[in-house]
């Protein structure tokens, strides 16, 4: 059997501050809400149902970013009017773009939930942030708000080390009282520089076995990159598929995996070219070009000079 429990009955968004304990048909620990400035919202949930809970929230025409950051347990989503499922994990961040919602949460009987909520209102960011910083990608998500309704998650990433640590630090506010508030008031401003930051970039927070796995393939292909290298192995080294692999190298080094496979056949090319006895078609050969002229086109695009031009600066030693 589930219980169901409408979050508007709590008054969210109309009260300055509140702490509400679960009614105990329900469950242990309390929702708690606190308004920082006017369109910033920040909302605590601490708490661990009786029985199989059902949290309903339903609103319509409320543009807002939403901040959710899972410390404790998981939470399967399931929102009517967009018909998705989602199953919301612990240690994750998610950002999303709302401005309808008619979604139930399902949390598990027994299961203790701790999940930290920030919602930024259309009103507050315009007036904010988009008047004295130029965020693109934050222009552009504002606009699709404002014209059809839309539930969308813009980022899911693994806690990085500053938001585990600002998030820790609001959990366990060395304060009482009104001190406590503006401990808390001032990690909130962290967090949200935190979320506005994991959003405008194009990095996506990978855990350390991702990282393992990533420079394994990385110097595989610097020991190798003469060899003629396919995504198919490189992804079994990675423990990965093809497509994660790509996406995953890109956001961790900054480059693809063909481009980095150049960097290392031109930066080996450069250096043969300078310091030792081999001609250009040999050095094309070693670095694992089949066509010479293939080989230049690629030194020339990465270096700007031709090969031939580059053995002017070749050392000889007599001995």
């Amino acid at each position: 059997m589930s219980l169901k429990f409408n979050l508007n009955q709590l008054e969210m968004f109309n009260k300055q501050s509140m702490n509400m304990k679960l009614p105990e048909n329900i469950g242990y620990g309390e929702i708690s809400q606190l308004n920082i400035e006017d369109g910033l919202i920040f909302h605590k949930f601490d708490i661990t149902p009786k029985e199989d809970l059902v949290i309903e929230n339903k609103f319509e025409n409320q543009p807002l970013l939403s901040c959710n950051a899972f410390l404790k347990g998981e939470i399967i989503y399931h929102n009517k009017q967009f018909k998705f499922d989602k199953k919301f994990k612990e240690n994750h961040l998610t950002i999303s773009a709302i401005n309808a919602d008619d979604g139930l949460s399902y949390y598990k009987k027994n299961i203790h939930i701790k999940t930290f909520n920030l919602i930024l209102t259309s009103k507050f960011i315009e007036n904010n942030i988009l008047k004295h910083t130029k965020e693109d990608k934050l222009y552009e998500i504002m606009d699709k708000l404002h014209k059809k309704p839309i539930f969308d998650i813009l980022k899911e990433n693994c806690f990085n080390y500053n938001t585990l640590l600002n998030l820790n630090n609001i959990d366990k506010t060395p304060f009482n009282g009104g001190l406590e508030k503006f401990y808390i008031q001032s990690k909130v401003y962290e967090l949200l520089y935190n979320c506005l930051n994991i959003l405008e970039e194009d990095t996506q927070y990978l855990s350390k076995e991702d990282i393992y796995y990533l420079e394994k393939v990385k110097k595989y292909i610097i020991i190798n990159f003469n060899k003629n290298l396919n995504l198919l192995d490189l992804a079994k080294i990675g423990k990965t598929n093809k497509n994660k692999l790509q996406k995953n190298f890109k956001n961790y080094y900054k480059k693809t995996i063909f481009d980095f496979i150049i960097d290392c056949k031109m930066h080996k090319a450069r250096d043969l070219l300078k310091n030792s006895d081999y001609n250009i078609n040999e050095i094309s050969n070693i670095v694992g070009y089949k066509y010479q002229g293939n080989f230049s086109l690629a030194f020339v695009k990465k270096f700007g000079i031709r090969p031939k031009d580059m053995l002017k600066s070749r050392s000889y030693h007599l001995m």
